[in-house]
């Protein structure tokens, strides 16, 4: 590992963190993965030849592929980029668990709603028809 300075790091593969000089509290985890973060602090980075990055990237999730494509990054605002399609958990239209339990914004899919299957949302109390927020039924 090149790391010449910073506190609190674990890495975990062959050449993880190889970048390093002085960020603190970062795990990184895969063969050579965390290339290019030399002074960020606070990363947790999965996934084997995750390359490329900032120097300076601080506060961010990278969960990646074992080539190092990211599939999933949370980033410093919170701010969540997928690669991929993104896929709800279905239910049919009895089966759907309770819309406050699931909570404001929480997403579903219904495959036997009226009028076929639809993306529903949780507006706290009902879930909700994405195409015309009617109430699911």
């Amino acid at each position: 590992i090149g790391q010449t300075g910073g506190n609190n790091n674990t890495y975990i593969g062959s050449g993880a963190g190889n970048s390093m000089t002085s960020g603190d509290y970062n795990v990184m985890i895969g063969r050579a993965t965390g290339g290019g973060v030399a002074t960020g602090g606070g990363n947790t980075i999965v996934g084997a030849q995750v390359s490329g990055l900032s120097s300076s990237l601080s506060n961010t999730v990278i969960l990646a592929s074992g080539n190092g494509a990211i599939r999933i990054q949370v980033d410093s605002d919170g701010r969540t980029a997928f690669s991929g399609s993104i896929r709800p958990q279905s239910y049919t239209v009895a089966g759907l668990p309770s819309a406050s339990d699931a909570g404001a914004g929480a997403l579903v899919f219904v495959t036997d709603e009226m009028g076929g299957a639809v993306p529903a949302f949780s507006d706290g109390s009902d879930w909700r028809r994405v195409t015309d927020r009617a109430v699911v039924s």
